[in-house]
């Protein structure tokens, strides 16, 4: 096998590459999780969170919560701060308020969710089922789903 002088260089171009980016990968471990200020609060949050997508029953890769447990107790235990869910979910937020209930750490999170109602009272209503079901009185972060209905719920998320 015969390597050109320019193919040589592309191997060593790219190894020098691929080991200057795996020495940023450990520095970046050992220095702990990347959080951003919220502008609004100032409150630093992690960038990367929890989605609840896929915390139902009867699909994905778990048939009960024993699953959902370890891996949301293993999130917190590593320093995840940020869960986003919706009631659009399925049985999302009914599996993750139980759980975040069952483990105490609500009020250690940074729980976000969604509306998505065309009207203000259904919108309105919708956000009280949501505080229910995840067993709390309040989400720091309300969001709008699909920007459906956005026109009207984003005044009523600013009385509200």
């Amino acid at each position: 096998m015969n390597i050109t002088r320019r193919e040589m260089i592309q191997i060593g171009a790219g190894a020098s590459a691929g080991l200057m980016l795996g020495c940023t990968d450990a520095e970046q471990v050992n220095q702990g999780l990347i959080t951003k200020e919220i502008p609004s609060t100032g409150e630093s949050i992690p960038v990367i969170g929890l989605g609840g997508r896929n915390y139902r029953l009867g699909e994905g890769w778990a048939e009960n919560t024993d699953g959902y447990r370890a891996t949301l107790g293993t999130f917190y235990e590593l320093g995840g701060r940020v869960i986003d869910t919706s009631p659009n979910y399925g049985d999302s937020e009914i599996i993750m308020g139980n759980l975040l209930q069952d483990l105490g750490i609500r009020n250690e999170l940074f729980l976000a969710t969604k509306v998505d109602r065309q009207e203000k009272e259904e919108g309105i209503e919708r956000m009280r089922g949501s505080l229910e079901r995840m067993h709390t009185d309040h989400f720091e972060l309300m969001q709008v789903h699909n920007l459906r209905g956005w026109e009207i719920q984003i005044p009523t998320l600013r009385e509200w």
